[in-house]
């Protein structure tokens, strides 16, 4: 028996570790009072969980509030830095790249436009499509040789046919 209320007191003991002791007070006022829990004695998880919806949510605002704090602190360190004057050296090296790149776009808009000349071919499906109309072109040819009207003039001439 004793055993057995070493190893519960051990159990609240991990569950309440790490808690502020308002927040045990109160879980302890609520399992008492019969505000929670079902009448009985609760066991560890239940006062864990009850414990920690009383807890989770300071926690979670007190992390937002470090994180916005860490955020405007890096914000106040990034503009001291850029409220610094530049040194000479760091200006004239600025000064060059600016230049460097202003020269480039110079050239580049002064160079007349050519046009480029595929030295591999046409793409596979550009060839594809091309054969594809030099075979419709070759058979229509060869209809109109022959004395018939391909396929494609025939939608455009109707018959004598008053329905047609």
């Amino acid at each position: 028996m004793a055993e057995e209320i070493a190893m519960l007191l051990a159990d609240f003991e991990l569950t309440c570790a790490g808690e502020p002791a308002w927040a045990i007070r109160e879980t302890v006022v609520a399992f008492v009072r019969g505000r929670v829990g079902n009448g009985f004695t609760p066991n560890a998880a239940e006062f864990g969980r009850e414990l920690r919806s009383l807890t989770d949510p300071i926690r979670g605002k007190l992390g937002y509030a470090r994180k916005r704090r860490k955020e405007a602190e890096e914000f106040e360190r990034d503009e001291a830095i850029a409220r610094q004057p530049i040194l000479p050296e760091t200006r004239a090296k600025i000064e060059a790249m600016l230049a460097a790149a202003q020269a480039k776009t110079d050239a580049a808009i002064a160079r007349p436009k050519t046009m480029t000349i595929d030295l591999h071919g046409p793409s596979p499906a550009a060839r594809v499509a091309a054969e594809t109309a030099a075979r419709k072109a070759a058979r229509a040819q060869t209809e109109i040789g022959e004395g018939r009207l391909p396929a494609a003039a025939k939608d455009g001439i109707r018959s004598g046919d008053p329905n047609d």
